[in-house]
């Protein structure tokens, strides 16, 4: 038996996902509210996989995302969306763990099953820095996201969702963000942007790069 850790604060939505796996013996729903909630959850359960939502107060959502990221990387989550409107002028291709609101019972449980055996097949990180980009540019969040590596560090600014600046040691703009998604396992902090901060040029968005076929290998060793 799986346990699925949801971390939700609205009953009405923690009923529809209990009632939508309450036929599956295969699956135990814990739910909760809080990230303080969820960290307790982590502690006391063998929790096989864990749903977030993303509307939870104070960033509370995102906050359990990264706490994951850092900690328990081996852990499958996925991310439940605040209801929104796709970007007329850009596509956008959600992360493959991310879930729009409202949910579909049939299709949760088809999307949770379908996620778990692709990341058996794909044997890796459950969220990494370029998912975690997919999400703030979908909820077009505005923050400052620092990247960590051994003792390299960075950070990202997005206003909206959309990064118009990254810094990387002496490195600026796109090499900056060249250098931070090549990192294999960065550790992610996310973080309120200043009201009127200071922009010396505008980064395209890794989603735009992405759609528009860009790629960022990770570097040889040593280099």
């Amino acid at each position: 038996m799986k346990t699925l850790l949801l971390v939700e604060d609205d009953s009405l939505a923690r009923a529809q996902v209990r009632e939508a796996f309450a036929a599956d013996p295969e699956y135990a729903v814990v739910p909760v509210a809080t990230y303080e909630e969820a960290l307790w959850g982590m502690e006391e359960y063998p929790v096989g996989m864990v749903l977030v939502s993303l509307g939870l107060a104070e960033r509370q959502g995102f906050q359990v995302l990264l706490y994951l990221a850092n900690c328990y990387p081996e852990v499958p989550v996925m991310a439940m969306s605040q209801c929104w409107e796709p970007r007329g002028e850009l596509p956008v291709l959600p992360w493959v763990g991310h879930l729009r609101k409202p949910l579909r019972s049939t299709a949760l449980v088809a999307r949770v099953r379908g996620y778990l055996e692709g990341l058996d097949r794909r044997a890796r990180r459950s969220l990494s820095l370029r998912d975690f980009l997919q999400v703030l540019a979908l909820e077009r969040e505005t923050c400052l996201l620092s990247v960590g590596e051994g003792r390299r560090g960075g950070e990202f600014h997005l206003r909206q969702g959309e990064v118009v600046q990254a810094r990387c040691g002496k490195e600026w703009g796109d090499a900056a963000v060249a250098r931070m998604l090549s990192w294999e396992h960065p550790w992610l902090r996310m973080r309120p942007a200043p009201v009127e901060p200071r922009l010396t040029s505008r980064v395209e968005t890794w989603l735009e790069r992405w759609l528009s076929g860009w790629r960022v290998g990770v570097p040889e060793s040593g280099q």
